[in-house]
């Protein structure tokens, strides 16, 4: 049986909205049988830019660049900004405001390419930084752990699932586990 990435998302908004209504980013009401799901555009941009951030500070290191090869990491770099693009579309749907409402059943596709480019971009970035983790320089370690912290919260943000969170790998080195503010903070966003 095939599904697409946008049928399973679709079976997830209720959790979602459960599991970060507390948090500002997502809440959710049901009128008349109907969920409409209401996602914080300005924070979803703060993470968005925070993973192009990342991206890019990880991509200015040699060993992990030269670790993914040059194809590969030009296609990351794009991922990253795919994601800023998916944000700033999001914002627009929003009409100026600072969020976007829609429909449970009816997931908007920037919000389901934006789930599926960050945890490319983390599988890309986790495989390299278990092959040559304990090389590379703390800084290096504490910005890939900030991205994961990131990755982790559009990832439930979007699939609203804790399994989806458990698939990124485990954070590595000092400073392994980061509160959202932290992770902002190492990735430039505040």
């Amino acid at each position: 049986m095939f599904c697409s990435r946008r049928a399973a998302l679709a079976l997830f908004p209720l959790t979602a909205a459960g599991l970060l209504s507390g948090c500002g980013i997502f809440s959710s009401t049901t009128s008349g049988g109907v969920t409409k799901i209401t996602v914080n555009t300005a924070r979803l941009a703060a993470y968005a830019a925070a993973i192009d951030n990342g991206v890019n500070t990880l991509l200015s290191i040699p060993a992990l660049t030269g670790a993914l090869g040059s194809i590969q990491a030009a296609a990351v770099r794009a991922l990253g900004a795919a994601i800023v693009a998916a944000a700033n579309q999001l914002a627009s749907q929003g009409g100026g405001s600072q969020s976007i409402t829609f429909d449970a059943t009816s997931i908007p596709s920037a919000l389901v390419s934006l789930h599926a480019d960050a945890n490319t971009i983390f599988g890309d970035f986790s495989a390299v930084m278990k092959s040559i983790g304990n090389s590379v320089a703390v800084d290096v370690i504490t910005t890939f752990n900030a991205l994961q912290t990131i990755v982790s919260l559009v990832v439930a943000l979007t699939a609203g699932t804790a399994v989806a969170s458990a698939t990124l790998a485990s954070p590595i080195g000092p400073k392994a586990m980061m509160t959202e503010k932290e992770a902002l903070t190492v990735l430039h966003v505040h």
